[in-house]
């Protein structure tokens, strides 16, 4: 799998990718990897990147000519689809590096100051990907982090390719407790179940978490709505007062969705009066009764805290 970074600083990359798992998938020839100065494919003396936005406002956005044409002039090499990281973005998850990782490639535009102008993205059919909600000086470190969460996943990078199925966030579960020799250390001790005969060997181990696994699975429910930060929804949730129980719903907007299996929680932000009110709401949670999607939307994250 071929991985192409645009960037203002493609000096970043070699020395992280030389170290590790990911280095030895570059030199053993299972992975490329290329950052490209997008410096290179700007017509002005002072290489200027960078422009004053439209209509005002900090900052500065970045040009769409540099990006596009250093983008094109991959192509040929790479027919992967190109990544903006931008914190709006699709959220990055394992499922979402599993997918990215059968294509033959990818070309990241690490984006810089206030953005990446809106023109590359429409005119390059772009996704754009977010590895989180918190801001970064610039898109080379999230890119980094997708280059890395996605290469472990083509074949031949990971020496054993049972592990992979058994990392955290490889399905519902995120893993659980794990301890080492010695036994005991500063009486801090390891769980007698563990050192039983009964459990010793991983394989006993592994049975007592796909028994836990299945009990998750087991609680969750079958029917949920695909949420996604933007999108308008009505949750019915159920109060108890006394004796009494009754639905009491909450309408507004998703701002964003974390966590994975049941432990899945989103928060919806409204606004009434001038207020902003926030919840956040466990999706498998017995106390929702329904959750409904009145219209999905396509608003960039960074705006909705804002409404």
């Amino acid at each position: 799998m071929r991985f192409d970074v645009v960037t203002i600083f493609p000096g970043m990359f070699g020395p992280v990718f030389q170290q590790g798992v990911i280095g030895r998938a570059i030199e053993h020839g299972v992975v490329e990897l290329h950052a490209h100065d997008l410096r290179e494919h700007t017509h002005d003396r002072h290489r200027q990147v960078d422009d004053m936005p439209f209509g005002g406002g900090p900052g500065m956005v970045m040009k769409p000519e540099p990006v596009i044409e250093a983008v094109e002039s991959l192509r040929a090499a790479n027919p992967g689809p190109v990544i903006l990281m931008e914190p709006w973005g699709e959220r990055l998850d394992q499922q979402l590096a599993a997918k990215l990782a059968q294509e033959p490639g990818l070309i990241i535009v690490c984006g810089r100051y206030e953005g990446v102008d809106d023109r590359v993205r429409s005119a390059l059919g772009a996704r754009e990907i977010s590895i989180g909600d918190y801001v970064l000086s610039g898109g080379e470190i999230p890119a980094m982090v997708l280059i890395d969460a996605t290469a472990r996943l083509v074949p031949g990078v990971v020496g054993d390719p049972g592990s992979l199925a058994q990392d955290s966030f490889a399905d519902e579960m995120t893993g659980w407790p794990q301890f080492t020799r010695p036994a005991e250390y500063r009486g801090m001790t390891v769980p007698d179940v563990l050192l039983s005969p009964e459990t010793r060997t991983h394989q006993g181990v592994e049975e007592d978490m796909n028994v836990i696994h299945q009990l998750e699975k087991e609680q969750q429910k079958k029917k949920v709505p695909a949420l996604r930060a933007g999108d308008t929804v009505r949750v019915h949730a159920k109060v108890v007062e006394g004796t009494r129980e009754r639905i009491q719903m909450f309408e507004g907007t998703v701002i964003r969705v974390t966590g994975g299996g049941l432990r899945q929680n989103f928060t919806v932000r409204r606004v009434t009066h001038g207020v902003g009110v926030e919840r956040t709401f466990m999706i498998h949670s017995p106390r929702i009764d329904k959750i409904d999607v009145l219209r999905h939307g396509d608003v960039r994250q960074g705006r909705l805290y804002y409404l």
